[in-house]
This record gives structure tokens, C-alpha cells and sequence, in this order.
């Protein structure tokens, strides 16, 4: 069976100073990529979605925890 050939878009993954490794690992339905921090890299479409994903729930999520530091502090 012969694979589709998927569209590849640019993906940027940061570098962090919190992290040693200079690479950045991603799996996707048991297919896996390591990526370079601080490069654009072309992956499949499905890839940058779900590391797009990924960063929008820690972003939620660190916003979350922010609003419940706050409101801890004002004894509620």
C-alpha cells in the first residue's frame, strides 16, 4: 500500500533556557520526530496541530493555576 504524501508546513520550536536537551520530541499515532529547539522544521500538518495543541493546554493551563494562586492568596 502505497503512503499519501502529506503536506509539510514550518514549524518553530523555541529554544528554552530551562532545558538542556537541544532537541524537542513529538509522537504522533506511534510515529515519532525529534525536532531542533531553536530551528524551523517541516513537518506534517498534523504534527505542528498537535505541538500547537500541546503549547495552547500549557498556556490554559499555567493561566489556571495563576487564577487559583490568586485567589488562594485572598483566602477564598
Amino acid at each position: 500500500m502505497a503512503e499519501t504524501k502529506k503536506e509539510l508546513v514550518d514549524l518553530y520550536i523555541p529554544r528554552t533556557s530551562n532545558s538542556t536537551d537541544p532537541n524537542f520530541f513529538i509522537g504522533i499515532n506511534g510515529k515519532n520526530y525529534i525536532l531542533p529547539r531553536g530551528k524551523t522544521s517541516k513537518v506534517p500538518k498534523e504534527v505542528a496541530d498537535e505541538y500547537n495543541r500541546a503549547v495552547r493546554a500549557q498556556n490554559r493551563y499555567a493561566e489556571t493555576e495563576d487564577k487559583l494562586k490568586g485567589l488562594a492568596s485572598k483566602g477564598v
